[in-house]
């Protein structure tokens, strides 16, 4: 019974430390299917003058092809259909959102990331050129990578609740962190997703992967070519 005691005290004081090694070890799984999209991006974009992915999805023109970001990219790289997971989640069996622990389903395709939909070169429900986008457009959009003027601070691709997103660091966040952004909540609210205790991964465009508490989404990072980071709003436990 002593051993059995024992035994017992010694699994509660172990428990937390096995908690931050599996933490850990999602954490820094999560990190390396980022990092996988971003050597994916820079083979799309020296496939096309310097270009990031359009948005390609209800297109304008009905003989564009319909594709979201990451069907574009998975051409360049064998194993970005895995690197969608993020070992934090777990599959969503029907389509729609995604939350803090389970993936979102889009036609099927699941995921945990969001990509920065600043960075897409064109928006095909406008046209499939530059000229045919809104007056508003190049002035948020980045469009080329020599357009990022902090690319160590500019997220790309993020953990997120939804396949895509517009941060800006302006919005709110979501009612619950702990449960994920929302439909007809803001950006800002998709990719606040306390994932990673109460933190998140996030892609820049330098090809670093930065770990930032979810404050830091909107003090640290920037999302376009016009806003600037500042402080955060109350995030929702």
């Amino acid at each position: 019974m002593i051993v059995i005691a024992i035994l017992g005290i010694l699994a509660s004081l172990l428990q937390p430390t096995m908690k931050k090694i599996i933490s850990s070890a999602t954490t820094l799984t999560c990190a390396q299917n980022l990092h996988n999209f971003y050597n994916a991006t820079n083979f799309y974009y020296d496939d096309n003058d310097g270009y990031f992915v359009p948005y390609a999805w209800r297109p304008k023109d009905p003989k564009l092809k319909q594709e979201m970001w990451f069907e574009l990219l998975e051409q360049y790289h064998d194993r970005l259909a895995e690197a969608r997971i993020c070992p934090s989640t777990s599959l969503k069996t029907r389509g729609g959102w995604g939350s803090t622990t389970f993936t979102w389903n889009w036609r099927g395709y699941h995921g945990s990331y969001a990509f920065n939909s600043y960075f897409h070169s064109v928006y095909y429900r406008w046209g499939n050129t530059l000229e045919e986008m809104p007056a508003w457009f190049p002035n948020l959009h980045f469009i080329k990578m020599q357009n990022v003027k902090f690319p160590s601070s500019t997220g790309m691709i993020t953990d997120s609740s939804w396949v895509d997103a517009w941060p800006r660091n302006h919005q709110g966040s979501s009612r619950s962190a702990a449960i994920g952004g929302q439909a007809r909540e803001s950006s800002m609210g998709r990719i606040a997703v306390n994932r990673h205790d109460w933190a998140t991964n996030v892609l820049k465009a330098d090809g670093s992967v930065g770990y930032h508490k979810l404050e830091e989404l909107w003090s640290k990072v920037y999302w376009n070519l016009n806003d600037k980071p500042r402080p955060a709003p109350k995030i929702n436990p």
